[in-house]
């Protein structure tokens, strides 16, 4: 799949004047840098497994798949704070957070422990 320019399709998502319609194509953005990522560089699934195993491994501490979308998340706050206000950096953020959901529910679906607090 092709890189996709974010920052562009972002300036012509703006352009719309509705709100409601600006959130739905950024989810659809969304959508798009995913897959644009996950045929790049593998399953994200199985990849922040690998990482967590590595991770643990080197520090010898238990670190879980979650840990590693939390390391993705601030690793994009950071460039935000940074000055790097680059639509990318927001999107792959919220994109981060939505693969975390995806990891700790799915976890929790398979153990049938459904108390999310």
């Amino acid at each position: 799949m092709k890189n996709i320019d974010v920052d562009s399709e972002v300036q012509n998502i703006m352009l719309n004047k509705d709100y409601k319609h600006k959130f739905h194509k950024i989810l659809e953005l969304m959508g798009k840098i995913f897959d644009n990522r996950d045929s790049q560089y593998g399953d994200f699934k199985d990849n922040s497994q690998q990482i967590a195993r590595l991770r643990s491994i080197v520090h010898n501490v238990r670190v879980r798949p979650e840990d590693v979308c939390i390391d993705h998340i601030l690793d994009k706050i950071n460039r935000i704070v940074r000055g790097q206000k680059k639509a990318d950096n927001y999107l792959d953020g919220a994109n981060y957070f939505i693969l975390m959901l995806l990891v700790v529910f799915e976890n929790k679906a398979e153990k049938g422990t459904y108390d999310y607090h």
